[in-house]
């Protein structure tokens, strides 16, 4: 069964599995639209403003998720808070962090140092090595 343009039966296979992730695709921008368009009412963007302004923007990032996603009520308070908490928390750890290394002036800043120390030619043995690292 070869189309009209197609020069192996195999294509027609290709032009479903395109079509196939198309069609994902396009549920994606459906789904992204709906969760963006639900608007916030001026109490909850009063809320998200007052958390920015006491300087903890990845929490009111994450608040105005959770404000639009029609899902998270099924999460108890808790969970809501704690992903709040840890999100700003991670950033801040992160912002940290990049702020030190830039700090250090590393002369290779993007050195991966498990690469380098477990390479073959410099026979470690490196269960002793994981050993020392737990202790």
């Amino acid at each position: 069964m070869v189309e009209k343009g197609l020069e192996r039966e195999s294509d027609d296979v290709i032009v479903g599995v395109k079509a196939e992730g198309l069609k994902r695709f396009i549920v994606r921008i459906a789904m992204f639209k709906i969760i963006h368009d639900i608007t916030l009412t001026p109490q909850e963007q009063a809320l998200i403003m007052r958390l920015k302004s006491f300087r903890v923007p990845e929490m009111a990032h994450i608040l105005e998720e959770q404000l639009k996603d029609p899902n998270a009520d099924l999460n108890t308070f808790m969970e809501r808070m704690t992903a709040m908490v840890d999100a700003e928390w991670q950033a801040r750890a992160d912002k940290r962090f990049n702020r030190l290394m830039k700090e250090a002036h590393l002369r290779y800043p993007a050195a991966d140092l498990d690469e380098t120390i477990y390479r073959p030619e410099r026979q470690l043995d490196t269960q002793t090595i994981s050993y020392n690292q737990l202790s």
